[in-house]
């Protein structure tokens, strides 16, 4: 789409948390990234992040299976109150060798037909109707110097439409290859991936290359061992046009180029009274198209490794015993440079010019090792089936962190480090060390008499190092009732009717997409401050041992309809997630030297329905076509905020009237997604701006 660096924000049956900004800071309401409410993503029975499914080919993906309930989702405890997406890849069949290959085209246009905005002729008329060329304290001769200025481009043929500059149309296109084969004992499967993704935004694209090796050995099925390496390459490109709303707020009436078609950096000049003591200054309108001819870049990417290795041992008929052990690690770059001739150093004084120019990198290197053990019984005696499951897993990964901003650069062409005059203004390099692990013991219980009445439970206990030392280790549980309708006695006459399931379960859930030091108190060295014992130190945030977890209660009851031997099928379902103990900042004194920490206090509430629709329209053995739709309503609700959330709305309240996108609020009693207005009184003739 216009962005093809920017990862996708998902919520599965509402937000959990609460996103915030640092220290307090408001947050844009069109610019929200937050992990805390995405879901888990689990490939192949390890936890990835969503980079890693956001650039996965699809063409390697076998099913797609999304957890939404306490019954689904206990099984990963601590990471499922946003849901559970797990994805199972491709296993390389036996036989002789095959190779498939897959090429995807995907064309991507900038749809513009929504803005309806005015010509250059309809734009200055309306403007001089509203008086804007009528500024008290500025001369009649001013007055109409500015507006024949703009009448002269107009009637000199001017008409650029801003929306359609910085975009164009993309065309995508991806290559998959897959090579498998082996015998009953030994398989083997690679598959190759290179993905070129432009933007709708000029100059945006991103580019990924992937290598899986996949090989199984099978010793007679009774202990099978698999092992997949897996290498990825992502490059990721920004656009050097800028931001798509840049070029909303141009007026028609202001050229792109000059006569000899260069592109200018200086469109127009306004005159207002909005300088010091409301005195008379001059506004000069900048040409964002200016910034895409010089020197300035924004790039990213990131390489990855991973080693994943599985066994199982199926010891007699019904107990089998599974671990899996993965290694993954991953390093990722980000490198900017903004020419010293860019916009934004337009209006430098002379005493600035030396700070021109910006060039940004950073490093981020992190591990992550995933093991889990799981023992398994299942027995079947008559009409009755039951089925155990014994288990733990455990998570450690470290995240290394190093970033610079260098400034003060003579020209776009030497953007090396080398030529940068320092590091930016009260500002050094700077670096970060996250460290986490979680470890997790479960149990659970199936149970179904003659397939008809179904019961499950299941409990686990977890530890994190991300909360308080007194709170580390907390209890999640699931159970839930299933009644297959379609199975009993005074069904069977009922031919229409092949499937009427209803079902209901409840559990607790957690979630750790937190901060790894949230609960700590943290120091930082004080670089400028140096004692004959050594550096000093002040403390920057304040602990608390005893935060706990944030756990979500799910309640949840549906039905599943089959008619015609599952040719129509329809699925309801209703729920209810209530979030306790939400981790949220409290504002403290001034005079205790700290700003906030972090505790337990807040509540959300989550409620809604889904339901689910198929129509086979036609099956056969080589061909089938179906229609589906999902309906999906959810009300969310703030029952219960911290003090230091009803600052950060104040602080919104001062800031919104210099913002152009509403700001987040959050308030009790009210949904998190509410976006708040006021009437606008039109607009003030003497400054252009809107008055409320």
């Amino acid at each position: 789409g216009s962005d093809p660096n920017r990862l996708p924000n998902i919520h599965v049956r509402g937000a959990s948390s609460v996103p915030t900004g640092a220290g307090g800071e408001v947050l844009r309401r069109d610019n929200i990234n937050s992990s805390v409410n995405l879901p888990t993503f689990i490939l192949d029975g390890y936890e990835v992040g969503v980079e890693k499914i956001y650039d996965l080919d699809v063409h390697r993906v076998a099913s797609i299976s999304l957890l939404k309930d306490a019954a689904a989702t206990a099984i990963y405890g601590s990471r499922a109150a946003n849901g559970v997406l797990v994805i199972t890849t491709v296993a390389p069949g036996e036989g002789k060798l095959r190779v498939s290959y897959h090429y995807e085209l995907t064309p991507s246009f900038p749809d513009l037909s929504s803005y309806d905005v005015l010509n250059a002729t309809e734009k200055l008329e309306y403007e001089r109707l509203a008086g804007v060329y009528e500024t008290a304290g500025i001369s009649l001769d001013e007055q109409q110097e500015l507006y024949y200025r703009k009448l002269y481009n107009v009637v000199s043929g001017v008409d650029t439409y801003w929306l359609a500059c910085p975009v164009k149309n993309a065309f995508g296109h991806k290559h998959s290859l897959f090579i498998e084969g082996g015998s009953p004992v030994v398989r083997y499967g690679i598959s190759g991936q290179y993905q070129s993704m432009p933007g709708v935004m000029k100059r945006s694209a991103r580019d990924r290359l992937g290598l899986d090796v996949e090989l199984s050995y099978d010793m007679g099925r009774v202990v099978l061992f698999k092992n997949t390496l897996s290498v990825a390459r992502v490059k990721g490109t920004d656009s050097p046009y800028g931001s798509f709303a840049e070029y909303v707020r141009m007026n028609p009436y202001y050229p792109g180029s000059d006569e000899r078609g260069r592109v200018v950096q200086e469109v127009d000049t306004w005159r207002d009274r909005g300088g010091a003591g409301g005195g008379i200054r001059d506004n000069v309108v900048l040409n964002p198209l200016y910034n895409a001819t010089l020197g300035s870049s924004s790039e990213s990417g990131y390489l990855e490794i991973s080693e994943l290795f599985s066994a199982e041992w199926n010891i007699v008929p019904g107990l089998r015993l599974r671990g899996l052990l993965g290694f993954v690690q991953k390093n990722s770059t980000s490198d900017n440079f903004v020419s010293p001739d860019a916009n934004e150093f337009y209006y430098y004084s002379f005493e600035e010019l030396s700070r021109r120019g910006r060039y940004t990198y950073s490093d981020t290197k992190e591990w992550h090792v995933d093991g889990n053990a799981t023992l398994t019984w299942s027995k079947e005696s008559g009409n009755h089936f039951l089925h155990l499951a014994l288990g733990a897993n455990v998570r450690s990964g470290e995240s290394r962190g190093k970033s610079f901003t260098a400034i003060g650069y003579t020209n776009d062409r030497f953007r090396d480090i080398g030529y940068a005059r320092g590091y930016a203004e009260n500002a050094s390099p700077s670096s970060s060390v996250d460290k986490e692990r979680l470890f997790g013991l479960f149990a659970s219980v199936n149970y179904s008499y003659l397939n008809r009445y179904l019961f499950d439970f299941s409990a686990r206990a977890d530890g994190s190092s991300k909360f308080g030392a007194d709170n580390r280790v907390a209890p999640f549980w699931a159970t839930g009732i299933g009644w297959n309708v379609h199975g009993e006695e005074f069904m069977k006459d009922v031919d229409v009717v092949s499937l009427l399931r209803l079902k209901a379960n409840a559990g607790m859930t957690g979630s750790v997409s937190f901060s790894p030091y949230m609960a700590n108190t943290l120091y930082q060295y004080d670089k400028e401050n140096w004692y004959s014992t050594g550096v000093g130190a002040t403390v920057t945030q304040f602990g608390n041992s005893s935060l706990k977890w944030q756990r979500t209660r799910n309640y949840d009851a549906g039905a599943d309809v089959g008619l015609a031997r599952d040719r129509f099928y329809l699925s309801g379902r209703y729920y209810y997630k209530l979030t306790r103990d939400m981790l949220t900042d409290v504002t403290l004194a001034p005079s205790t030297g700290f700003a906030y920490y972090r505790e337990n206090l807040g509540d959300i509430l989550n409620k809604g329905y889904e339901l689910a629709l198929k129509w086979n329209v036609i099956r056969r053995d080589n061909l089938s076509v179906s229609l589906t739709g999902n309906f999906v309503h959810n009300t969310n609700t703030l029952m219960k905020i911290s003090n230091a959330l009803d600052k950060m709305n104040k602080r919104a309240d001062e800031e919104q009237q210099d913002m152009g996108v509403p700001l987040v609020r959050y308030h009790e009693n009210a949904s998190m997604n509410t976006i708040y207005a006021v009437h606008s009184l039109g607009i003030d003739p003497e400054n252009g701006k809107e008055i409320f």
